[in-house]
């Protein structure tokens, strides 16, 4: 099987990735739709670092900026 021969989706994982994980990506997801968030962390993850960071001392603002988050957000996460 020619990588050249490939649809262009699984060209560009095995690009950042190898052509094994690649096919084996394929084997376990092929046929299913796969949405990838982009942020990794859950919004329940985004409250528990923002908590942690409270208790470091940051303020919201440097809270916003540490997670890459809207001052207003982490006010709501933080009520």
């Amino acid at each position: 099987m020619m990588r050249s021969d490939w649809y262009s989706i699984y060209q560009e994982i095995a690009s950042f990735t190898s052509e094994s994980t690649t096919i084996r990506l394929s084997e376990h997801f092929g046929g299913e739709s796969v949405f990838f968030p982009q942020r990794m962390i859950s919004p329940e993850g985004m409250v528990k670092n923002a908590q942690i960071l409270q208790e470091k001392g940051l303020n919201h603002q440097q809270i916003a900026h540490e997670l890459g988050i809207s001052v207003r957000t982490v006010g709501r996460y933080l009520g």
